[in-house]
Parts: structure tokens; C-alpha cells; sequence
């Protein structure tokens, strides 16, 4: 099976977009038959430059610094680096949020946000615990930190499209993987839908116990109604023989999960693992170089695949317009999530990999 990748293809009608996308338009409604997946393409990457080696290399003493730091004992501000930094871009300013003043609890280093959802007719406000922008030991060797300390641009926009989409959820059984320190995905499905059960999962520990508290507020406020929701530390695939799945669910939730290489089989294994026959994988993550496309080469023999570049109206104007206003921090490949969805087939279905009908 060759390896199937996200491609432009304005030869068979699909628009190519005058920023130069390497992928076709698809809405959602395409994606409710995940069948199909983009055909192989050229997807090369960019020769590195000189700048670049001296960019990374500048990244790359500032994180030894910071590393240096913590291994005295000291807390250091992990967003505090030169503008070489690629984290500095850290929203799409999709959801509405403010600091959170009433009925929540003093803590030290500690902010509470007010994340205000549109649910149907009524508006839901979330409250979300966010830990202190500060790194130290514990939390950069604990298991793949990377979301202990910020909410990432795919979570946010994994967080949005759920909440637009939250119908699809009513009476079924969600999981979150990798939802770092807020798993604001799930937390959102949990409050704005009818879901049964709710499971929130990352394989660090510091976040599992942020989560937990974020989840003790809004139970506390009857933000999730009837909807059960759970916490949990979950290292993929290493923890599949102890976890406790007696029922498979019919959502796996995933944020930018991609870039670790050793991690991605393991993923996979994992979706694989806790989705029931027919069950979907909601995938968002930026293209970051081919890592997005080497995900979906390897799901591909697992899962019926489907990828949309344009998935959202409001995702996309607000991708344009990032790129014509604040491309000096913007970029698109780090940067923009595509979706990706990944289905289960029954055990009757057979399994094939098609393109996308024009």
C-alpha cells in the first residue's frame, strides 16, 4: 500500500488556495464518510538554511538554560525565551475567556480562567485551572510534558469544532488522549453535549492532577449535568493491559500527539485499542514538516482515514487572516491543525483506502 498523504489537486477540481496550500478543501459533511483518504503526493520538505541551523541552535541554549535551571532546584519561565522561540504564538482566539473571580479557591502560582461556551440556546461558563508558566525537574522529565504548561493552538481549535459539532456527541462515549494540562477538548464535550461518559487522559501525571481539579470545580457547579466524567493517567500502550476499558468508546479525542516519532505506533495502538468497531478518531495537528503525513501513512493501515485543511469557516478566516497580519509569529505548518479523521471498520467492512470524490 503506497503511503497516503495530504495533497493539493486543483487537476480534479478541488480549489488551491491562494496561500499556497498543499491541501484540498473538504468540509465537514465530507468527513462523515471517512472512507476515503487524500492520495499520495510530493510532499518535500524545505532544504535547511543557514538561518536555520542558527535559529535552532539559539533554541536550543536557551532550553539547556532553562534545563540547567531546573536541575539546581530552581523554577524558570518556559515561555521566556528569544524570539527565535516558535511557541510564541500560543492562541487562534476562538474561545472567549477571562480570569475567573467567583467561587474559586486561592492558590499560590495558580490562575483560574472562565471559558465561555455557546451551548445551543444557553451559554456555559467552564472553569479552567491553569498552572504557573514555571518548569521545573519533576515536570520536564515526567512523562511528555509538553502540555503541562500551555494550552495549544489544536486543543483550542479540537475544543471549538466540539463544541460546534456537540450533537454528534449525545449518548456516547468519549475519550480524550494526550489533552495536557487542561484536556479543554473533553471538558468542553463533557459540559455543551448529552455524552454518557467523558474519559480524560494525558501520561503525565501533573497534568492528570490539574485536570482532576478542574474537573472537581465544574462537577462541584453541575457544568456536565448527567455526564459522567473520569481523569486518568494513561501512557500509551503501556498502560493498555492494566486499563480498565469494559466498554469501548465511540470518540477517541486527540491535539497535536504527532511530532514525537518513537510515540506514534503506540498512538495508534491505543486509538485502536479503545475505540469499539465503527468508532472515529477526531485527529487535529499542524503539518510540522512530514510528521503530520507520516502519522497517516502508519494509520492508514489500521483505520479508514479521511484529512480536511478546511474544516471550519471561522478556523479558516482566522488562519488568513493571522497569516496576512501576524506572520511574524505565525506559521502555518507549526501552527494551523488539519483534520484528521480516523474510523474503526467494522469487523464485516473492508478495509480500503480511496481518494476523496471530486
Amino acid at each position: 500500500m503506497e503511503p497516503a498523504r495530504i495533497r493539493s489537486d486543483t487537476d480534479s477540481g478541488k480549489e488551491e488556495t491562494a496561500i499556497g496550500s498543499q491541501v484540498p478543501s473538504a468540509t465537514a459533511a465530507q468527513l462523515q464518510h471517512p472512507h476515503h483518504v487524500q492520495s499520495t503526493g510530493d510532499n518535500k520538505t524545505k532544504k535547511p538554511t543557514e538561518n536555520d541551523g542558527i535559529i535552532n541552535g539559539a533554541v536550543a541554549m536557551q532550553r539547556w538554560q532553562i534545563l540547567a535551571k531546573a536541575l539546581n532546584g530552581k523554577k524558570t519561565n518556559a515561555l521566556n525565551l528569544s524570539p527565535v522561540s516558535t511557541r510564541r504564538f500560543t492562541s487562534l482566539g476562538l474561545l472567549k475567556h477571562q480570569p475567573a473571580l467567583d467561587g474559586i479557591p486561592i492558590e499560590a502560582d495558580v490562575t483560574w480562567h472562565e471559558y465561555i461556551c455557546n451551548s445551543g440556546s444557553k451559554e456555559i461558563i467552564i472553569n479552567i485551572r491553569l498552572l504557573p508558566k514555571e518548569v521545573s525537574f519533576d515536570s520536564i522529565f515526567g512523562f511528555n510534558n509538553t502540555g503541562n504548561v500551555c494550552i495549544w493552538p489544536s486543543e483550542e481549535v479540537l475544543a471549538y469544532y466540539c463544541l460546534k459539532h456537540r450533537s454528534m456527541f449525545s449518548g456516547k462515549r468519549i475519550c480524550e488522549l494526550g489533552g495536557g494540562m487542561t484536556c479543554l477538548a473533553g471538558i468542553c464535550v463533557a459540559a455543551s453535549s448529552s455524552a454518557t461518559y467523558v474519559e480524560i487522559t494525558d501520561g503525565n501525571e501533573n497534568s492528570i492532577k490539574n485536570v482532576r481539579h478542574i474537573v472537581k470545580n465544574n462537577q462541584k457547579r453541575n457544568i456536565f449535568g448527567d455526564t459522567e466524567v473520569y481523569a486518568r493517567s494513561l501512557r500509551w500502550n503501556n498502560d493498555l493491559d492494566s486499563f480498565k476499558c469494559p466498554e469501548k468508546f465511540d470518540y477517541i479525542l486527540c491535539a497535536d500527539c504527532l511530532f514525537f516519532e518513537e510515540a506514534r505506533l503506540d498512538l495508534i495502538d491505543t486509538i485502536n485499542y479503545l475505540l469499539k468497531p465503527g468508532g472515529e478518531a477526531l485527529v487535529f495537528a499542524p503539518t510540522r514538516k512530514n510528521s503530520f503525513n507520516e502519522f497517516l501513512h502508519l494509520a492508514s493501515s489500521v483505520f479508514l482515514c479521511s484529512v480536511a485543511e478546511r474544516y471550519d469557516d471561522d478556523v479558516w478566516n482566522r488562519h488568513l487572516e493571522l497569516q496576512c497580519h501576524n506572520s511574524n509569529i505565525y506559521n502555518k505548518d507549526l501552527h494551523y491543525p488539519v483534520m484528521m479523521l480516523l474510523q474503526k471498520p467494522d469487523d464485516s467492512s473492508n478495509h480500503q483506502i480511496d481518494t476523496l470524490p471530486n
